[in-house]
């Protein structure tokens, strides 16, 4: 596997006396995405192991910065996942690729029973903004609302691996690599929903 370095970006979104960066790993030729402005900062990194992850048919709720509730369904995840020792810490870093992702919600009740909406994740999407280098958009169909999921075809992708997971212990850590458990996704949706 090609190198890793640990990258720090700052959320440009939060006051400069707040302390919400965040780091991630990336290629050294994804460096040159970030390294010209001063304030990055990055370090090689030694890989402890790595293993993959694959999910099905998963719902996520996902709470914003404006405590606005967002419900998921995504057909299928796959994690690439690779392990280190950080700042006196075993960490779990993911690279995740969604396939297939609906925002559920509730219409109001103007009924006697409330119904389920599914609405299209990529119309939500487009209010992405920050580092375009985090994630990746592809397969994207030309509907712009799938009520059914079987019409579905979308892709969100990572490009950089997020830090998702601690460890107390090598042993937690060794036990991960040989049965890997489910990935958090809060990081994933972060990336997507929040500014950065």
């Amino acid at each position: 596997m090609e190198p890793l370095f640990l990258l720090t970006i700052p959320r440009y979104d939060i006051p400069e006396f707040g302390s919400l960066d965040e780091d991630y790993l990336c290629s050294e030729e994804q460096l040159s995405w970030y390294i010209s402005d001063e304030n990055m900062q990055a370090k090689p990194v030694h890989l402890l192991g790595q293993t993959s992850v694959h999910e099905e048919n998963l719902e996520y709720e996902y709470t914003d910065l404006e405590d606005e509730s967002w419900n998921f369904w995504l057909e299928k995840v796959d994690a690439d996942c690779v392990y280190i020792f950080d700042q006196e810490v075993y960490r779990r870093c993911v690279k995740v690729r969604a396939s297939n992702i609906l925002i559920q919600y509730e219409r109001p009740e103007e009924a006697s029973a409330p119904s389920l909406e599914l609405s299209y994740a990529y119309r939500r999407l487009g209010r992405v903004s920050g580092h375009s280098g985090i994630l990746g958009i592809g397969n994207l169909s030309a509907m712009e609302y799938a009520n059914d999921r079987s019409s579905l075809h979308n892709e969100v992708y990572s490009n950089l691996y997020f830090l998702e997971r601690e460890f107390e212990t090598k042993q937690e850590m060794d036990a991960d690599i040989e049965h890997p458990m489910a990935v958090e996704l809060r990081r994933f949706f972060e990336d997507i929903l929040e500014q950065k």
